[in-house]
């Protein structure tokens, strides 16, 4: 149970924490349900396991998974330290990617609609109007 003197890093399970701060914002689903989903859509999709996605590595694949399901969690109102929790990056980091897919779904009509295809298996539509 967290109380005012818990500290983040005290929790052994991060989930835990993500569903307990979502709970506290109205109108935003449980996070740690929508990053599970999200997270495993998105793995399917590119034929990832979760540890390659969440792992520090370059690959261009894994790179764009990862940033792919940023958006989406994003577009999906989960709150930007539960997300870069959940990566292990920095709040700062979840920005720059979001903004890199937004930035590549302007200008590469293919890319736009692999992301529309990924946020539609996630149940979530992706249009012009997101972004």
């Amino acid at each position: 149970m967290l109380n005012r003197r818990t500290h983040i890093t005290d929790i052994k399970n991060p989930y835990m924490y993500i569903g307990i701060v979502a709970r506290k914002r109205e109108g935003v689903e449980d996070s740690a349900d929508a990053i599970n989903q999200v997270i495993n859509v998105v793995c399917e999709h590119f034929r990832l396991s979760q540890e390659q996605i969440i792992e520090q590595s370059r690959r261009r694949k894994i790179v764009e998974a990862r940033q792919i399901a940023i958006y989406l969690l994003c577009q999906k109102k989960v709150s930007q330290p539960c997300i870069a929790k959940y990566f292990g990056k920095d709040r700062t980091t979840i920005i720059h990617s979001r903004d890199v897919v937004k930035d590549m779904m302007k200008v590469d009509s293919e890319f736009f609609i692999k992301v529309q295809q990924i946020g539609y298996s996630a149940n979530f539509v992706v249009n012009k109007t997101n972004f």
